[in-house]
């Protein structure tokens, strides 16, 4: 009987083997196909970028218009809202597959509902639906909501490792720069950061993630002053979970964020420090993303008069234009209320931090 048993036990325990072999061997086909599907959308909307890239302003707004009005979901009011920002899809044809974005505006819908949420608006890519909270209709819409979604649409997402920080971040700052109007959003805790990366790598591969949300051009700029592609990634990757942790706040996940943020401008500094030779902290510009009380203190003690009583920051602007075509701008502005005890001609003061001032020790690369 035990020798039945053994005998039973090790045919039970081939069966075993050999079914996990099937299963491991099914989950490696199905990630080659995945992969080979990857590769397949890769390519072909790159070419579709290209095509685009060599249409005229004028013949993506006629386009993208005639699916918007074939569009059986939309009322004319959302049509002609729409319509409005063509102007925007046009200027920044070169990075977009407008062919992809003309076959998804022939059925988008729009969903409003009076339920409030944590977010005023979402865009769901495989709904192809915008979603507003607080509102029964486009017209109690914000104009900066109402864009901030609208041009998520221009973002052909990639089916896998699709960075959520990045796609929020950097449309945050897309939509701002296009309205000109500040946010105020719930991403004020971390967009800076996309920020602190443009001043690196330059404006052109997060350009390129607003239209397409590959990290390739982003990770290949920051392997070319540092690192490999991998140390890319990983810098990412935590700016992505950083982004979950604020999503999910706790107290828990306060204390991560704060380790992890250390993290994050360690690495970024390593990239600053290797392309300009000197530390973020002697950039004001880049000191007043990630530590705007120092870069404050900074300019107090460098710009202002001496004076045992507190001079007050009535505003702080930072005109920044990293993705305007027509707007050239780098520039943080100040306006300082100086204190009654002195004697100055004008209490009001503006200062001004741009690429004249900005570096307390002059970059050497």
């Amino acid at each position: 009987m035990d020798k039945e048993d053994s005998r039973k036990r090790r045919i039970i325990k081939n069966i075993i083997v050999v079914l996990l072999s099937f299963l491991v061997c099914i989950a490696l086909l199905k990630t080659d196909l995945n992969e080979l599907k990857y590769l397949e959308l890769y390519n072909e909307t790159l070419e579709n970028i290209k095509k685009s890239s060599e249409y005229s302003d004028e013949y993506v707004k006629i386009i993208l218009s005639e699916s918007i009005n074939n569009n059986k979901n939309l009322t004319q009011d959302e049509k002609r809202l729409i319509e409005n920002y063509l102007w925007v899809f046009a200027e920044n044809k070169k990075y977009l597959d407008i062919e992809y974005i003309s076959n998804m505006f022939r059925d988008l819908k729009i969903i409003y509902t009076d339920k409030k949420n944590s977010i005023n608006g979402k865009y769901n890519s495989e709904k192809n639906t915008l979603y507003f909270y607080g509102v029964s209709s486009i017209s109690d819409l914000n104009t900066i909501t109402w864009t901030h979604e609208l041009f998520h649409t221009m973002q052909k997402n990639r089916y896998k490792n699709n960075n959520l920080f990045l796609t929020e971040t950097v449309n945050t700052i897309f939509n701002e720069e296009y309205n000109g109007i500040y946010e105020n959003s719930i991403y004020d805790n971390y967009y800076f950061y996309t920020k602190m990366l443009i001043e690196i790598i330059g404006s052109e591969p997060f350009k390129k993630y607003q239209g397409y949300n590959s990290l390739d051009p982003i990770t290949i700029e920051l392997s070319k002053i540092y690192g490999n592609k991998n140390d890319a990634l990983k810098l990412l990757y935590d700016l992505d979970k950083m982004k979950i942790l604020y999503d999910n706040l706790n107290y828990e996940n306060k204390q991560a964020i704060i380790k992890l943020e250390k993290r994050i401008v360690n690495s970024i500094n390593n990239y600053y420090y290797h392309k300009y030779g000197i530390n973020m902290e002697e950039d004001l510009i880049m000191l007043s993303y990630y530590d705007n009380n120092k870069f404050l203190e900074i300019v107090e003690n460098k710009y202002l008069p001496k004076s045992d009583d507190k001079n007050i920051l009535v505003t702080q602007n930072n005109l920044m234009s990293y993705f305007r075509n027509d707007i050239s701008k780098n520039e943080i502005d100040l306006l300082y209320s100086l204190p009654l005890s002195g004697n100055y001609n004008n209490r009001e003061q503006w200062i001004k931090i741009n690429n004249e001032n900005r570096y307390l020790k002059q970059p050497n690369k």
